[in-house]
């Protein structure tokens, strides 16, 4: 029978300092210490869209002692993904993962989001009215429907990089 230090990779004859130390890397090991902000970088319309969220966190750093959020681009098949998730499923929608572990998905992943920057924080106080939040996952399904439409018409507009 395994001990909880065994099943958490931390020897039992391991010192309590170094014990602490081995526990505090399987818990970073476990969930990042920031919010993550999964979005796809391949896409013109989100690019933007993270750029705003970006410069809004700037803002809420400069006045706060908040954890500065990580912002992955799930684009790149480098990228450390959430092992509850294939990089297929994290394009499809709109992700971010609080330091916790929890993963929030669709107009939820923005009401969270929402509540950590200023300025933001009176939308997402909306989803706790009943009915409002399936009202934008609703209106958030409908978009996806026609986010290829408007990727495509935005890479139209995209100035092309030498």
């Amino acid at each position: 029978m395994n001990t909880p230090y065994q099943d958490a990779k931390i020897s039992t004859t391991a010192t309590k300092p170094e014990a602490a130390e081995a526990a505090e890397e399987v818990v970073k090991e476990v969930c990042s210490l920031n919010p993550q902000v999964f979005y796809d970088g391949s896409c013109p319309l989100c690019r933007r869209e993270i750029a705003f969220y970006q410069h809004q966190e700037a803002a809420r750093q400069a006045d706060s002692t908040h954890p500065k959020m990580d912002w992955i681009d799930i684009s790149k098949p480098s990228q450390n993904l959430p092992s509850a998730y294939s990089q297929a499923q994290l394009m499809a929608r709109f992700h971010v993962q609080d330091p916790q572990g929890q993963v929030r998905s669709g107009a939820a992943a923005f009401m969270y989001l929402w509540s950590l920057l200023p300025g933001w924080r009176y939308l997402s106080y909306m989803a706790k009215i009943p009915g409002v939040l399936i009202l934008a996952e609703l209106a958030y399904r409908f978009f996806l429907r026609f986010r290829p439409t408007l990727q495509a018409w935005m890479k139209s507009k995209e100035t092309p990089t030498s």
